[in-house]
């Protein structure tokens, strides 16, 4: 009976414990008052019962932004909330997504909500903010992100909620109908101080040996070992029942799409005014994945003696350092016994298949993509000389080093460049090319006076002006020589934003325009996927990419990929190398990501609308979620613990996300052909 229990819990993805963290279980919210709430002119203040109603009706606009503003000379003070909310009542006949963004001054910060027809639904946005430190907490908490009370330890991240000056609401709508009513502003969940909540660590460790929090309870989480095996046989039992969708060709095409010549390997073209990634049998292909399908998990734990008698041990067999361990690398061999290592990878292919996935992401290995079951993307990283010694800094792409250092590691990925299982290869990952166009040509000008490239930039700027009262004249600066250019002591004008505009250019030309001839000459039947830009707004950076990339990459941590702006005379398929839905102190792990939901079954509807709205643009091709697994409760190498994953650290399934994912796969062709298609901000 206890094992069939077990088997139903895991099977029940409503089955919730009550997260103290929750949005929705506040008692005493603090509402906003209605006086000092002023609204843009697209929407109209109304009165139902006493209660203050913002109305909007708009036809023929499928992208709608809302406005509202606290009243003159005032801001929000929300500082003792972890939560911005606001009540919205779809009346519509179409589905809506809002995304939410909260602004104090240059801060914001993001949520989402899908709403179904005559639906009302709680947008929640949380708001990071950091929390003073009790006196023993670098041995309690170490280097973690993200703690327990819902505060986070993350500098870019933090935003002074004390001081809230606008909310900007997007409403899409597919239909082009918005008819919406909005009330209820107010903040939810009180920010206890860690010194006084009833949540904080007492004492290390406070993970259980299957690196599960000790200090919650939920559904899922294995209490003894012999559970594992009880929740391996319920995934089998579902992974029978589920075997994925039977129209595909080998690689994952559509058998009953169009068919285009089969050239042996992925490459991409563009049909009907879509782009698509083609296979290699000839079918088309739209890239449905997820990133980090490897073995690492990699934690640290000082107190791990008291965990495992034989720590030392462990240490020893899983080839760490001491206070080491790999939490989800011990269950995963627990739970599939002596033969895990030939038996697991099979596995995760099977469970690709069965949730509609087609593609292992970034960060995935040879142990399992080299079985040749599913195609998969290369990470491919390298050493060179860089712009200074921040290990952040950019690559010095006029030394020589960069393309020799490149080239070598190009030359390792021979299996890779020939295998057509091989989608394509990402080369580096977030490189910082700064937040705006002009950012690029600052970091430039900002590099070591040794760097190759800023000689080059140097070089430019002394043929361009002939002498440095020249440059003083253009600028409006006082330099005295070449060696003193600092950009950021001078105000700029238009002389000196477009010089800094083609330092920039001449840059990311240089690094994209190199990746892509070593590709050519190291993988020339591989697609350049591009470099993964993390900053959106960087539209030179994205610009200079798609001149020479095959797929622009970008890794969009946001409620809707449409929010990406592509410049109008630029066509090329872009992918999502990354994004996800986290939640707060849900299922033991207590940091939400960086787009955080309410709870895992709202998440699951914000995995399933981001793709939705993918699908629904021409421009791209594909979309990988990050990341497989959860992250460790008590962090990775830089501190990152956040519950994103769609199984475990003990390598169960989350059933929400599970479902949404074969929902979506069901009908991810057919959104993709369909003629009514979500028009991006890009137009």
């Amino acid at each position: 009976m206890k094992k069939t229990m077990l088997i139903l819990v895991w099977l029940i993805p409503g089955l919730l414990f009550a997260n103290p963290l929750s949005p929705f279980t506040d008692k005493n919210p603090l509402y906003l008052e209605d006086k000092t709430i002023v609204h843009s002119g697209e929407t109209e203040l109304i009165s139902r019962n006493k209660q203050a109603l913002w109305q909007i009706k708009k036809s023929a606009q499928k992208q709608l932004p809302i406005n509202f503003f606290p009243a003159k000379n005032q801001t929000w003070d929300l500082a003792q909330k972890l939560w911005f909310c606001i009540d919205i009542h779809n009346h519509g006949l179409d589905p809506v997504l809002i995304r939410g963004e909260i602004s104090a001054g240059r801060k914001k910060v993001l949520g989402g909500v899908l709403i179904e027809p005559q639906q009302k639904q709680t947008l929640a946005i949380f708001m990071p903010q950091s929390d003073s430190r009790p006196a023993n907490y670098t041995e309690l908490y170490g280097a973690v992100k993200s703690l327990p009370n819902g505060s986070i330890s993350l500098k870019w991240r933090e935003i002074d909620s004390s001081k809230i000056d606008k909310l900007t609401l997007y409403s899409y709508s597919n239909s082009g109908q918005h008819n919406l009513e909005i009330s209820g502003f107010r903040g939810a969940t009180d920010l206890v101080p860690l010194e006084n909540s009833e949540l904080a660590v007492k004492n290390r460790p406070y993970t259980d040996i299957f690196g599960q929090s000790t200090l919650s309870q939920w559904p899922e989480k294995i209490l003894k070992e012999s559970h594992l095996s009880i929740q391996k046989q319920a995934e089998t039992e579902d992974l029978k029942l589920h075997t994925g969708n039977k129209n595909l060709s080998r690689f994952g095409g559509l058998l009953s799409g169009p068919q285009f010549k089969a050239r042996g390997h992925f490459y991409v073209k563009k049909h009907e005014g879509k782009w698509w990634f083609i296979d290699p049998e000839g079918y088309i292909f739209w890239s449905f994945g997820i990133t980090g399908v490897n073995n690492s998990s990699v934690t640290e734990e000082p107190k791990l003696n008291k965990i495992f008698k034989n720590a030392q041990n462990l240490n020893r067999q899983q080839g760490l350092k001491r206070n080491q361990w790999n939490p989800r690398l011990l269950n995963i061999e627990k739970k599939y016994g002596q033969n895990w290592q030939q038996d697991y990878g099979h596995i995760l292919h099977k469970r690709f298949k069965s949730w509609g996935l087609n593609t292992f992401g970034n960060w995935s290995t040879k142990d399992y993509y080299g079985l040749k079951k599913t195609p998969y993307t290369v990470a491919v990283h390298y050493r060179c000389q860089k712009l200074s010694q921040d290990p952040k800094a950019l690559p010095d792409v006029f030394h020589s080093s960069f393309p020799e250092s490149l080239s070598e590691k190009l030359i390792t990925l021979k299996e890779e460049a020939n295998d057509p299982w091989c989608l394509g290869f990402f080369i580096d990952n977030e490189l910082d090319f700064g937040s705006k166009s002009l950012s690029t040509g600052s970091k430039v000008l900002g590099a070591n006076k040794a760097t190759k490239t800023y000689l080059d930039a140097i070089s430019q700027l002394q043929k361009k002006y002939q002498s440095i009262d020249h440059l003083n004249k253009s600028w409006n600066s006082q330099y005295t020589n070449w060696d003193q250019l600092e950009v950021d002591k001078v105000k700029p004008n238009k002389n000196l934003q477009k010089d800094l505009l083609n330092l920039g250019r001449r840059y990311l030309e240089k690094y994209f325009s190199t990746c892509a001839e070593l590709m050519k000459i190291h993988a020339p039947k591989k697609l350049y996927l591009g470099s993964r830009i993390h900053r959106k707004e960087n539209h030179l950076a994205i610009e200079s990419s798609g001149k020479f990339a095959d797929v622009i990459s970008i890794n969009c941590y946001d409620f809707t990929p449409l929010i990406i702006k592509s410049p109008k005379h630029l066509d090329k398929p872009i992918i999502i190398g990354e994004f996800h839905f986290g939640t707060l102190n849900e299922r033991g792990v207590w940091g939400g990501g960086l787009c955080t939901s309410p709870n895992l079954e709202q998440a699951a509807k914000q995995f399933k609308v981001y793709l939705k709205h993918a699908l629904l643009d021409p421009r791209f091709v594909g979309a990988h979620y990050f990341q497989l697994y959860d992250q460790a409760l008590t962090g990775r190498k830089d501190g990152e613990n956040y519950r994103i994953g769609f199984l475990s650290i003990t390598d169960t399934p989350y059933p929400s996300m599970i479902k949404a994912a074969r929902e979506l796969a069901a009908e991810m062709y057919s959104l993709r052909m369909a003629k009514n298609l979500l028009i991006s901000e890009a137009k």
